[in-house]
């Protein structure tokens, strides 16, 4: 039987380096290796401060990150390029995760016409399940025809046909918590007061694109506002036509406004409807260029809203000889530009509503009914994911219309 020879000297050959002995030392520790030579293991990252949406890990879903100065670890559970969701794990708490395009607990209904005069409510209904909505709190005045805003705690109103003593198209700017049932306040003004302009968001600053002033005029502004401190709002660029009646829609980068009507050179005798789509970024202060057509070219008074991925235009009138509303609804997509598509209906046509979302459904409140004349209270709403017809959910404190949205 053979006996096969070993060198000592092998036994000696101890280190870290390709084909040496790994030895503990006298206290039985490991010496120090290159992690990223070590198969079989999780991928971690160790840091001082929190992950980011924008981390971007390059091992995607799975990869654990912990904080070593507050202890905090987490886990990607959504590798979307500048948009990762890192959800904390163990005991800690606070999920680290893209801005909220639509809301989690309750959508927001502020102001609005009824009846001959303005009014000053702000009501809200339930996001997690159908029913009718509640009175919250109230806007400082009366106020139909606002842009609106959001941060994460605070709804904002902006502009608008105002009662006095603000009275006409304001400028003013107020803001209410959306955690407790209290009253709004003023906190600053827009550039230009004026009406019916498209309101978007991200976490740190609303904006208000466009929007209407006199002998049906539109203005070329867009202007932001932050949410760190009260102040009043900053020009930052301009859109491709100005106009007023539109849809406005917010992604993670951009804020959108589609439709509306507006005044050629030739007066308001001359007025005409944009069935444009355009966008402005959130991260650069710079004018709003146009990415596609809706489908109906002539409507104006239509509703948006969003989901993560795609924005909807709602109702709406078609001008004409007689002007008639509608009830469909369209969208076009958030990752690349283009036209929008024609998708399904809503239980009514109507116009001059506004539109709310959640996670998983977009939904619209309010508005005219064209047929009879009479203002609507109708909360309804459609599936992201099914695309079906909306269907009746709930109805408003209120029938009104020339409403503003949060959520």
């Amino acid at each position: 039987m053979a006996i096969n020879k070993l060198d000592i000297s092998m036994m000696e050959d101890v280190g870290t380096s390709a084909n040496q002995l790994v030895q503990r030392d006298g206290s039985g520790n490991l010496p120090a290796v290159d992690g990223s030579l070590l198969t079989g293991v999780a991928p971690f990252t160790s840091s001082a401060s929190d992950p980011a949406i924008d981390t971007n890990p390059s091992d995607g879903v799975g990869t654990v990150w912990y904080n070593t100065t507050s202890g905090e670890g987490y886990v990607c559970t959504d590798a979307t390029a500048g948009a990762n969701i890192w959800t904390n794990i163990g005991a800690g708490t606070g999920d680290i995760e893209p801005w909220h395009i639509g809301g989690t607990q309750k959508g927001f209904v502020q102001g609005g016409y009824v009846s001959g005069s303005n009014v000053n409510v702000i009501e809200t209904f339930s996001l997690t399940s159908d029913g009718n909505a509640t009175d919250h709190a109230d806007l400082t005045y009366g106020r139909q025809y606002g842009a609106t805003g959001k941060s994460t705690t605070y709804g904002y109103f902006a502009g608008g046909d105002a009662d006095a003593p603000l009275g006409g198209y304001t400028a003013n700017i107020e803001k209410f918590p959306f955690a407790t049932q209290t009253n709004g306040t003023s906190v600053g003004n827009l550039t230009q007061g004026r009406r019916i302009g498209a309101g978007t968001a991200y976490a740190d600053y609303s904006y208000c694109m466009s929007g209407g002033g006199p002998s049906n005029s539109a203005y070329d502004l867009i202007d932001k506002w932050a949410h760190s401190s009260d102040g009043n709002a900053t020009s930052v660029g301009g859109v491709v036509q100005p106009v007023q009646e539109q849809a406005q829609h917010s992604s993670n980068t951009y804020g959108y406004m589609s439709g509306g009507r507006h005044t050629s050179s030739g007066g308001p005798s001359s007025n005409g409807m944009y069935g444009k789509i355009e966008k402005h970024s959130f991260a650069t202060d710079a004018d709003s260029t146009t990415v596609g057509n809706l489908t109906i070219s002539t409507r104006r008074a239509e509703a948006g809203t969003q989901s993560k991925t795609y924005g909807y235009t709602m109702a709406g009138r078609i001008e004409g000889s007689p002007p008639v509303s509608v009830n469909s609804v369209e969208k076009f997509s958030f990752a690349s530009d283009g036209n929008g598509t024609d998708l399904l209906d809503l239980t009514l046509i109507k116009r001059s509503g506004c539109g709310h979302a959640s996670v998983t459904h977009g939904y619209y409140t309010g508005g005219v009914h064209d047929a009879s004349g009479n203002y609507l209270n109708v909360i309804e709403k459609f599936s992201f994911s099914a695309e079906t017809n909306a269907t009746d959910v709930g109805d408003l404190t209120q029938l009104k219309a020339a409403v503003g949205t949060n959520y």
